[in-house]
């Protein structure tokens, strides 16, 4: 499969899903850096329709929630706001 990220070829392909050759590879949308090491980086407004499933530790500089959500376990550093 040609590469969707310009002349890079290490792009595959079964069925539905598209992978890196190399699992120690990072992927990066909407930017060439990235200082943290990320394995998926994006930077830019980003719209997720459907369910996200998240394990681990989670950092969120701001979080908006709009129907049914559920959190597990809370820790909130500084303000909370409800509205």
């Amino acid at each position: 499969m040609s590469s969707i990220i310009g002349i890079i070829t290490t792009w595959k392909s079964n069925g539905f899903n598209i992978y890196t050759e190399n699992i120690n590879d990072d992927v990066l949308i909407g930017t060439q850096v990235n200082p943290s090491n990320f394995k998926l980086l994006v930077v830019g407004d980003t719209y997720i329709n459907g369910a996200i499933q998240i394990t681990g530790l989670t950092t969120l500089n701001t979080l908006i929630v709009n129907g049914t959500s559920t959190i597990n376990k809370l820790n909130i550093i500084n303000n909370l706001n409800v509205s």
